[in-house]
């Protein structure tokens, strides 16, 4: 299996200028992907997909949720539908 994920990205710096900063936490990646643009975000998420076919990383399991579950997902989602079109 491949070592952990590192990112290398310049940030700018006011007071320093341009700094390198290495993203070496999963969360630190998460939180600067949240930042990119929705294009750059599916490049990435494509990126990914392409270096884990590579790795022939074996796909996880499927997840299953009972009826109950999904339904209650589908009402809530609905309750939010209508809060939004309410103005609420």
């Amino acid at each position: 299996m491949a070592g952990p994920l590192v990112c290398e990205c310049a940030v700018a710096n006011l007071r320093a200028g341009w700094q390198n900063d290495l993203m070496k936490t999963l969360a630190e990646i998460e939180r600067a992907a949240e930042e990119l643009p929705p294009a750059e975000r599916t490049e990435l998420l494509l990126f990914v997909a392409r270096s884990l076919r590579q790795e022939q990383a074996p796909l996880p399991q499927p997840r299953l949720f009972s009826d109950e579950q999904l339904q209650a997902w589908m009402d809530e989602d609905e309750e939010a539908m209508r809060r939004f079109r309410a103005g609420a």
